[in-house]
């Protein structure tokens, strides 16, 4: 047995001692504001991370997805994926949470989608993309 005379613990190596080995225990940066995003669901069709259909309501679901829709730097934005220099902003937003953006999709034409989160927590634009690639009939 070991005996520290004067050692303590600070609080975080003592949360890093309790939470040892529990593997749902995840460190996350809390000054981190990468957006994240797990669910594209389109209102329309009811699916998720499939089809988007133009005109309807888009919801994204993640985490630090809260950004100034007046910067049309900030925002969702559809790449079409046979055009990838193109990116096609959504412009009317209904709801605007950190896990939660509610927006009307744009006019897109018929063809496979990357959706792209953009956001300026800071000084820095921070961006992220769906994994799934989004298709518009």
């Amino acid at each position: 047995m070991l005996l520290f005379v004067g050692y303590r613990l600070s609080k975080i190596d003592q949360l890093l001692k309790l939470f040892n080995g529990n593997s749902n225990f995840r460190c996350r940066n809390l000054f981190s504001y990468q957006p994240l995003l797990k669910k594209f669901i389109d209102a329309a069709t009811v699916s998720v991370n499939s089809k988007a259909t133009p005109s309807a309501i888009g919801t994204i679901t993640g985490s630090c997805l809260q950004c100034d829709v007046t910067d049309l730097e900030q925002g969702v934005f559809f790449m079409p994926v046979n055009k990838p220099g193109t990116q096609i902003r959504a412009m009317i937003y209904s709801r605007i949470f950190p896990k939660e953006l509610s927006f009307n999709i744009p006019a897109l034409d018929a063809g496979e989608y990357r959706v792209l989160v953009k956001s300026k927590p800071k000084t820095d634009i921070l961006s992220s993309l769906l994994k799934e690639t989004i298709t518009v009939e």
